[in-house]
């Protein structure tokens, strides 16, 4: 009986160093796993260096060609004033000769006879027409030198913007290019760069899903070590049974009384049943083999969303897996994301699809521009309830964040931007005088433009 007890105690022995080596392992596959998914999001960032490289070189090209257009135009601007000029002082040259003319005639007609002094009327009338044919003509031309000065004068303050604007955009790709040199990639063949980072976030990407498909492999431990169990009960000890029922204890505990600790702070925070509770932790455990997430950061995202407002057990599931989503695709945690998502809907008023929306459309926008999407997002949540308030729709305020972030400012400095936007042009009759002039120029009336913001 001794021997029997002796061999059951060293077969529970080795069952719980299965356990703890099972749990080393499954350890080792989530850091691998966290390793896999940094480098996935590295070479997406990379790709999008390419992306924000190719579309700088683009505006570049473009301000080069604006830069052409407007010099060509104050080459002409110039050449007109300049004819202009010319032909003003022709024409101030044949009204001199004219008023000598004139002075010649009267001079004239006081020592002429009579008949010689109706000859001498008649060509005084004329020259008398003629001078004022010329002084309109002169007035006229005086006016189109004007003209012509104000568009050279506009011309010239557009060059130095773009001049400004095109040194910017260089140093804006000469800092893209060091950016994508340092992380060994060549901007002289970017589009085989961009073949080789893509295939390399594919192979990743796939790796990244077998390390996926293994971690759900160790959760069938729990099957042997059950397995196990039933062998030794064969045996017929109850020191047998004892010891086989103490393994998966050992092996599990700890992590059962953290995720009990986890999810109690979901209890406190979401009204719900027992058997709702139940299905709710299983559903986070279950989530933590499909997602990036430990059960122990669903429970705690669970519980951001109950202290959101979120009641609704499917609407804080889809909290938490949006939630997810949103931190791969903008290189954040998932508890940044979803905390994210909340400002979101308490902000801008919209419900967890209309959230998502906006996250997507900053994505989009990330894609297509030099802004990245998490800075977006950033500037959403710091001032997109300002935006909407002054009657822009989130669609615009978000591409105008995604607009000023391109230009090259941070996020702070993008958000405090879009709230002065968004207050001057609903200022109206409070404009000042300088912000009436400037909205003027560009043929915007400061109470118009409050009222259509109002209707919006």
């Amino acid at each position: 009986m001794t021997e029997k007890i002796s061999f059951v105690l060293d077969a529970s022995v080795k069952g719980v160093k299965d356990i703890v080596s099972t749990t080393t392992a499954t350890e080792r596959l989530t850091a691998a796993l966290a390793e896999q998914r940094g480098e996935v999001q590295s070479l997406n960032g990379q790709l999008k260096g390419i992306k924000g490289f190719e579309a700088a070189e683009l505006r570049a090209e473009k301000l080069s060609a604006q830069l052409a257009e407007t010099k060509s135009t104050m080459t002409s601007l110039s050449a007109a004033i300049a004819e202009s000029k010319q032909k003003t002082t022709q024409l101030r040259g044949e009204y001199n000769l004219t008023q000598n003319e004139i002075r010649g005639l009267n001079q004239e007609m006081q020592q002429a006879s009579k008949e010689g002094a109706q000859a001498l009327q008649v060509k005084l009338k004329e020259a008398q027409l003629r001078l004022e044919v010329l002084n309109t003509e002169i007035y006229q031309n005086k006016a189109q030198t004007n003209d012509l000065s104000v568009a050279y004068k506009r011309a010239s303050g557009k060059l130095g913007k773009l001049t400004d604007r095109q040194e910017k955009q260089h140093n804006t790709l000469n800092k893209l290019k060091s950016s994508l040199q340092a992380a060994g990639v060549s901007t002289d063949k970017l589009g085989d760069e961009q073949n080789r980072l893509k295939q390399q976030a594919d192979k990743a990407t796939l790796a990244l899903e077998k390390q996926n498909a293994r971690l759900k492999e160790m959760q069938s431990i729990q099957g042997r070590i059950d397995s196990r169990k039933a062998k030794l009960g064969e045996i017929g000890s109850e020191a047998t049974g004892l010891a086989a029922a103490a393994a998966p204890i050992v092996g599990s505990i700890w992590t059962a009384i953290k995720n009990e600790t986890s999810f109690a702070d979901v209890k406190k925070v979401v009204n719900m049943s027992d058997e709702q509770s139940t299905e709710l932790k299983s559903w986070a455990l279950k989530t933590s083999t499909t997602t990036p997430m430990s059960a122990d950061n669903i429970n705690a995202m669970l519980a951001a969303g109950g202290q959101s407002g979120i009641k609704d057990i499917n609407e804080l599931k889809s909290f938490v897996l949006d939630s997810a989503k949103m931190g791969v695709a903008f290189d954040m945690d998932a508890g940044q994301a979803g905390e994210t998502l909340s400002i979101f809907k308490a902000a801008l008023g919209v419900d967890q699809q209309g959230a998502m929306n906006v996250a997507g459309l900053a994505n989009y926008l990330s894609n297509n521009s030099n802004a990245k999407a998490k800075d977006i997002a950033g500037v959403m949540a710091r001032e997109g309830a300002t935006a909407k308030t002054s009657g822009f729709k989130v669609n615009e305020s978000t591409a105008l964040s995604a607009s000023l972030l391109s230009l090259g400012m941070g996020e702070e400095r993008a958000a405090t931007a879009l709230k002065n936007i968004s207050g001057r042009l609903t200022l109206g009759d409070a404009a000042s005088g300088t912000q009436q002039k400037a909205m003027a120029s560009i043929g915007i009336l400061p109470q118009e433009c409050k009222r259509m913001r109002q209707v919006l």
